[in-house]
C-alpha cells in the first residue's frame, strides 16, 4: 500500500498543474492557472479548501515516501475532494433556497451539461479523482506489515 499512496498523493499533487479540460481551439485549463489570481489573504474559503485539497495529497504522499504511510492523512486527503464537492453542493442548495429553487429544478441541464463537459475532460481530472480514490483505498486497506515491537529496536 506504500507505493500506491507515494503515487496516488503524488498524482493528486501534479493535477494541480495538468490540463483538467482541453479544448480544440481554446486550450487547456490547470487548477493552478484559476487558483494563482484567487489565492490571496482575501481569498474565498472555497478557494482555499481547493488548494488545500492539492497539498494534502501531496503531504501524504511525501509523508509516505519519507516514511510509513499515515493511514488518518491517506483517509482525510484521499476523502477531502468528496467532502468539498458535497459542501458546496450544500452550500448552493442554500443559496438556491433563498429564491425557492431547488438544484433537483436544474437536474436534466446540470446533467446535460456535464456529459457534454466530459468529452473535453484531460489527464489531470482523472489524476486528481483516482489519486483520491486511491488513497481512501490505501488508508481503508492498511498496512499489512508487521508492527513495530520494542524487541525490534537496536
Amino acid at each position: 500500500m506504500r507505493i500506491i499512496a507515494i503515487l496516488a498523493g503524488a498524482a493528486m499533487a501534479a493535477s494541480a498543474f495538468l490540463n483538467w479540460v482541453s479544448m480544440p481551439f481554446a486550450g487547456g485549463f490547470t487548477p493552478y492557472d484559476a487558483l494563482r489570481p484567487a489565492l490571496g489573504p482575501d481569498a474565498p474559503l472555497e478557494v482555499l479548501l481547493y488548494a488545500g485539497t492539492f497539498a494534502l495529497g501531496g503531504l501524504a504522499g511525501l509523508v509516505a515516501l519519507l516514511s510509513t504511510p499515515s493511514r488518518l492523512l491517506n483517509f482525510i486527503a484521499g476523502a477531502a475532494p468528496f467532502a468539498l464537492v458535497v459542501w458546496n453542493q450544500m452550500q448552493a442548495q442554500d443559496a438556491l433556497d433563498q429564491v425557492g429553487l431547488s438544484l433537483w429544478d436544474f437536474s436534466d441541464g446540470i446533467g446535460a451539461a456535464m456529459n457534454r463537459m466530459m468529452e473535453f475532460v484531460d489527464i489531470g481530472f482523472y489524476a486528481y479523482w483516482g489519486g483520491a480514490v486511491l488513497l481512501l483505498i490505501a488508508a481503508l486497506a492498511g498496512g499489512g506489515g508487521r508492527r513495530y515491537r520494542r524487541d525490534d529496536a537496536i
